[in-house]
């Protein structure tokens, strides 16, 4: 739906990774990383070749104004 191009995003709460698979396939997103605040749904989400990490939402370790696009499924 969206016609820009983001070259930095990020999933919050990825679960297994299924909406990073989408994302991957509608080429208008630069870089992807995951996180989810469970371990087990983080290492399912490792599978589509995404750099995955643990983190609670409130506390994410990411620095400010380094992100394009957001997202949370």
């Amino acid at each position: 739906d969206v016609t820009r191009i983001f070259p930095m995003a990020v999933d919050i709460g990825c679960h297994a990774g299924q909406l990073g698979q989408e994302l991957k396939a509608s080429q208008k997103i630069g870089a992807l990383v995951q996180a989810d605040f469970s371990h087990a749904m983080a290492h399912a989400a490792q599978a589509n070749g995404c750099a995955t990490f643990v983190a609670d939402e409130e506390t994410l370790p990411l620095a400010p104004q380094s992100l394009d696009l957001v997202l949370s499924n």
